[in-house]
């Protein structure tokens, strides 16, 4: 007969028993499951959504333009679609982790595929221009493109394109 050790006495017990005959204490450990990890983790990801917005509820996204659309240009290259351009910050704060979305649409604007990535400077500072370039795959349903900007946390970024003429200082 195999025997447990106990933590409460000193006496050992059968692996075969739900509670000690001594003390009544259980004589199995507690087990975890997975699925009790996952109702955690769903737990606090809730949480952290909830959090997050009432923190955007309650701050107010800026009023004006923080970037400038220097220049952007959509490019096929074998397999993959690149949409490339420049971008300045005209706000009077650095800006950490600003991503570009680059938009791939069809001939009547209908989307068929967007992908994000970071701009190249992080932080942009202020006056600062900086290049990005997102890459996707090719699909042959794609005519134009387009670009957007937000914070990597998800807010939308207010930017301007600037006249032609601007774009040269």
């Amino acid at each position: 007969m195999i025997f447990i050790k106990r933590k409460e006495g000193n006496n050992g017990i059968s692996k075969k028993v739900k509670k000690c005959p001594h003390c009544g204490a259980s004589a199995r450990p507690k087990k975890y499951s997975l699925l009790n990890l996952i109702i955690v983790v769903g737990l606090v990801w809730f949480c952290w959504a909830i959090y997050n917005t009432i923190i955007g509820l309650t701050v107010a996204p800026p009023v004006s333009p923080e970037l400038a659309l220097l220049s952007f240009y959509c490019e096929r290259n074998h397999n993959f679609y690149y949409v490339r351009g420049n971008v300045k910050n005209i706000s009077n704060n650095a800006l950490s982790n600003v991503a570009v979305i680059g938009e791939l649409k069809a001939k009547d604007g209908t989307l068929i595929k967007s992908s994000s990535a970071l701009i190249k400077y992080n932080p942009i500072m202020p006056r600062e221009n900086s290049p990005f370039e997102v890459i996707n795959n090719d699909d042959p349903l794609i005519k134009t493109c387009s670009v957007d900007f937000k914070f990597f946390t998800g807010r939308k970024i207010l930017y301007i394109n600037l006249p032609a003429e601007e774009k040269k200082q």
